[in-house]
C-alpha cells in the first residue's frame, strides 16, 4: 500500500480498557504499515497510560514528525484521566461522546479516510444527554444519514441484522420486506470490498423450524421470502429462509459466506459462542469506513494492563482496507 490511508482511532470509554487496547495497537509494527494512525481522545490520559504500560510511543499534539503519532486531544487540562476507572458514569459517556464527535468532523471533510472506535460503554453514553442509546443512531447523526447498521465479520464469515438495539417484543412489528432488502444490500455491498470470490447469503428464519409452513408464525412466507426473491431478482444469490439454529454451523462448513439475521442477539448469540472478543463490527451505510473490535469496554479489567489488544488491531486491519479501496476509487 503505497499511499496509506489516516485513519482515526476513537480512545473509547476512558473508564474502560480502550484507551489501553489504543496504545497497545499503536505499538505494533504492522499497525504503522497498514496506515497513519491518528488517535482521538485525552492526550494526557494516553501519555500517562503509554509510560505505566512501558511503551515507547511519542503522543503529540501537534502534527507528528516520523515515528510520531499524532494526537488530537478532545480533553484539554487532562479531564478524562481523572474519571474512575472500572465504573459506567455520565462523564465517562461525555468523553466518548467528545472523542467520537471529534473523528467524525475530521472525517467528513476527508482529513481522515477512516475510523476505529476503540469500545464504548452504551449504559455510560445513555447517562449523557445526548439522548443515544447506543452508537448506530450517534454515527447516523452525524453522518446525515438514517440507516446504519452493523455488519459482524469474524474468520471467513459476515453478518448483519435487520433490527438493532431495541426491545424483544418490538421485533416482529419492526421487521419488514423492505428492511431485509436493504440489509442485503448493505451486507452484499460490505462483503465485495472486504473480498472473498464467492458472495453466497443466507437469510435466518424468525419463527422455530422457518414456520413449519405457518404452524408457528407466517412471517417467514409473508415478508422474508419476499425479499429474498427481490434480492435475487438483483442478481444476488440468496438462500433461505434458514432456521436461525442451524444457519451459522452452515455458514462456519463454508456453505454461505452472509447471513441476513432479523434481531441482534439472533446473530450475536452464534457469533460469540464461537468467536467471542474475534470478530470485526464494519458499520455500513456510512460515507466512510468505520470499524471496531466486536467486544465491550470490558469495565471489570480496566486499568489492569491485561487487556488483549488484537481485535483491535484487526478492526484497524479491516479499516484501513476499506479506506484503501475507496481511495483507489
Amino acid at each position: 500500500m503505497t499511499d496509506k490511508p489516516t485513519i482515526g482511532i476513537i480512545m473509547g470509554d476512558p473508564a474502560g480498557i480502550g484507551p489501553e487496547i489504543t496504545l497497545k495497537a499503536l505499538s505494533e509494527p504492522e499497525v504503522r504499515d497498514l496506515c497513519r494512525p491518528v488517535v482521538v481522545g485525552d492526550h494526557d490520559l494516553l501519555a500517562g497510560l503509554s509510560r505505566t504500560l512501558g511503551l515507547d510511543l511519542r503522543l503529540q499534539v501537534e502534527p507528528a514528525d516520523e515515528g510520531d503519532v499524532q494526537v488530537v486531544d478532545t480533553e484539554p487540562g487532562g479531564a478524562a484521566s481523572r474519571i474512575p476507572m472500572g465504573s459506567a458514569s455520565a462523564a465517562a459517556g461525555r468523553a466518548a461522546l467528545r472523542a467520537i464527535r471529534r473523528a467524525f468532523d475530521l472525517a467528513g471533510p476527508g482529513d481522515l479516510q477512516g475510523i476505529v472506535m476503540a469500545p464504548i460503554t452504551k449504559e455510560s453514553l445513555a447517562m449523557t444527554d445526548a439522548g443515544y442509546h447506543s452508537e448506530f443512531e450517534l454515527f447516523g447523526d452525524l453522518a446525515g444519514v438514517r440507516d446504519v447498521r452493523g455488519a459482524v465479520k469474524w474468520k471467513d464469515v459476515v453478518r448483519m441484522s435487520v433490527t438493532g438495539h431495541i426491545p424483544f417484543r418490538d421485533i416482529a412489528n419492526q421487521l419488514t420486506t423492505e428492511g431485509i432488502i436493504a440489509t442485503g444490500r448493505q451486507l452484499a455491498a460490505i462483503m465485495s470490498v472486504l473480498g472473498g470470490q464467492r458472495l453466497r447469503l443466507a437469510v435466518a428464519a424468525l419463527n422455530p423450524h422457518a414456520g413449519e409452513g405457518g404452524l408457528f408464525g407466517d412471517e417467514e412466507e409473508t415478508i422474508i421470502e419476499p425479499a429474498i426473491e427481490a434480492l435475487r431478482d438483483e442478481g444476488l444469490d440468496v438462500h433461505g429462509p434458514i432456521p436461525a439454529d442451524t444457519v451459522f454451523p452452515r455458514a462456519v462448513k463454508g456453505e454461505f459466506q452472509g447471513i441476513v439475521y432479523l434481531y441482534h442477539d439472533q446473530g450475536n448469540i452464534a457469533m460469540k459462542a464461537v468467536g467471542f472478543g474475534e470478530s470485526v463490527i464494519t458499520y455500513a451505510g456510512l460515507p466512510f469506513a468505520v470499524t471496531s473490535p466486536g467486544h465491550g469496554s470490558a469495565l471489570d479489567i480496566a486499568g489492569q494492563g491485561i487487556a488483549d489488544h488484537g481485535n483491535l488491531v484487526e478492526a484497524i486491519r479491516v479499516a484501513a482496507r476499506l479506506a484503501a479501496t475507496a481511495m483507489d476509487g
